[in-house]
C-alpha cells in the first residue's frame, strides 16, 4: 500500500459528497451543452425543480431516514417563524437581485466567468462564517486562502483577462455575495438552530415556487406566444423534456440537496470546492 504513487490517508466517505456536486454540475453543463437551442423553456423548467424540493420533504418519511434535527418534531413556534421568515427574505432578495441585474443591461463583462469570482467568494465565506457562524480559522487557513487569492491575481494577468474588467463587471457579483449569506445562513440553521436539511430544501423550494409561478403567470398573460408557444411549436419535444428534466433534477433539486448535505457535515468551502 505504501508503494501506491496516490495515497489520500483516512477519509471520510461523506467528503465524496464534494465530488458528487461536482459530477452534478459537470454533467449539468455536459448535457445542457448537447441538446440544440430553442428547446428549453425557462419558465416551465424553473417550477420543475421548486416542485421536487418540495416533495423532497416525504423521502426521510418514506425511506424511514432518521432525522438528527432537534426541531423535527416542532411543527410550528416563533423561533421556526422567525427562521424561515430570514430564509425568505434572503431568498426574495437574491431573486429580485438577478431581475435587477437584468433590468439594467450591462455592458461589461461579468467577473463571475473568471477565477476572481472564487477568489471573492472565498473570502465573502471567510467574512461571513467568523460573524454569522463564529468560526475560529487556524494560521494554516489563512496562509492557504492568501496563497489561493495570490495565484487567482497571477492567472488573471496571465491571461490577460483583469484588463478588461471594469468597475460595473462587479455589479455581477451581488447575486454571489447575497448566495453566499443564503448558504452561511443555511449552514446556521443547520448547526445553531438544529434544523433539518430536508425542511430547509423543502422551504427553499417553496419561496422559488411562488416566486417562479408569479413570473410564469405575468409573462404568460403578457406575451404567450413568445414565451411559451414558440418553444412549444418550433422545437423538439425530446429535447424539450429532456431540458426540463436537467433543469429541475440535477440543476434544482440534486445540487441543493448534496450542498445541504454538505453544508451538514463540512464548511462552507467545502461547498465552494466543487465549483472549481
Amino acid at each position: 500500500m505504501s508503494k501506491f504513487p496516490i495515497f489520500c490517508g483516512i477519509i471520510g466517505k461523506k467528503l465524496y459528497l464534494t465530488i458528487l456536486l461536482a459530477l452534478v454540475l459537470i454533467l449539468y453543463n455536459i448535457f445542457t451543452r448537447l441538446i440544440p437551442e430553442g428547446n428549453s423553456i425557462p419558465l416551465m423548467n424553473n417550477l420543475g425543480g421548486p416542485v421536487i424540493e418540495m416533495l423532497s420533504v416525504f423521502i426521510p418519511c418514506i425511506f424511514k431516514l432518521k432525522d438528527k434535527s432537534k426541531t423535527s418534531s416542532k411543527k410550528c413556534t416563533k423561533s421556526n417563524f422567525k427562521d424561515y421568515f430570514i430564509l425568505f427574505l434572503i431568498t426574495i432578495l437574491f431573486i429580485g437581485i438577478n431581475y435587477f441585474i437584468e433590468y439594467l443591461d450591462i455592458n461589461a463583462i461579468s467577473i463571475n466567468n473568471m477565477w476572481i469570482s472564487l477568489c471573492l467568494q472565498m473570502i465573502c465565506y471567510f467574512i461571513l462564517s467568523i460573524i454569522i457562524l463564529k468560526t475560529k480559522y487556524y494560521t494554516h487557513n489563512i496562509i492557504s486562502m492568501i496563497f489561493f487569492c495570490i495565484f487567482t491575481v497571477i492567472i488573471e494577468l496571465f491571461f490577460g483577462k483583469l484588463i478588461k474588467i471594469k468597475l460595473t463587471s462587479f455589479i455581477y457579483f451581488l447575486p454571489n455575495l447575497v448566495d453566499n449569506i443564503l448558504c452561511c445562513y443555511m449552514k446556521y440553521l443547520i448547526d445553531k438552530k438544529y434544523h433539518s436539511y430536508w425542511k430547509i430544501l423543502f422551504f427553499i423550494g417553496l419561496f422559488y415556487f411562488i416566486a417562479n409561478t408569479i413570473e410564469f403567470i405575468v409573462n404568460i398573460i403578457k406575451d404567450p406566444y413568445n414565451s411559451f408557444l414558440k418553444v412549444i411549436r418550433n422545437g423538439e419535444i425530446k429535447y424539450i423534456i429532456l431540458n426540463f428534466f436537467l433543469d429541475s433534477i440535477l440543476h434544482d433539486f440534486l445540487r441543493m440537496l448534496v450542498s445541504l448535505i454538505i453544508l451538514e457535515y463540512f464548511s462552507l468551502n467545502h461547498v465552494l470546492i466543487s465549483h472549481l
